[in-house]
């Protein structure tokens, strides 16, 4: 199967989702479980004051709150502490590259200070696509 030619002018703070929401490294994971109900997300950058530390995602909030010991648990102890990230000018071809041939679900977007100022994820990806025909 040919690769979609993406142009390499396609930058991903052009397809991004800006200021995406957070949640705080020390938050329970019934928030966080809250928080992507009411915003219909499945991806949450975890930040340590303003710096990115870790993601979690549905699928490890759903299976934290079914576990034993699930309100006890912080975002801290489920989360994926070294996410995918990248900054506002990483070439989409590069992102979609990498998260294709790594699995990935999202590609985080930070400053050059380490704070989270956007988010790729795979339902982006599928946009562009789309944008495409």
């Amino acid at each position: 199967m040919d690769k979609l030619k993406i142009p390499p002018s396609l930058l991903v703070e052009d397809y991004m989702t800006p200021s995406p929401v957070t949640i705080p490294l020390n938050a329970s994971v019934q928030d966080a479980q809250a928080i992507m109900r009411n915003k219909a997300i499945r991806h949450l950058p975890v930040t340590f004051g303003q710096r990115l530390v870790g993601v979690v995602t549905d699928k490890i909030i759903n299976a934290a709150i079914l576990c034993k010991w699930g309100e006890q648990l912080k975002i801290g102890d489920v989360m994926l502490p070294d996410p995918y990230v990248v900054s506002r000018n990483t070439a989409l071809e590069q992102i979609i590259d990498h998260m294709v041939d790594d699995k990935l679900d999202s590609a985080i977007v930070t400053d050059h200070f380490g704070e989270v100022i956007g988010i790729f994820t795979s339902l982006d990806a599928l946009q562009l696509l789309r944008q495409q025909k």
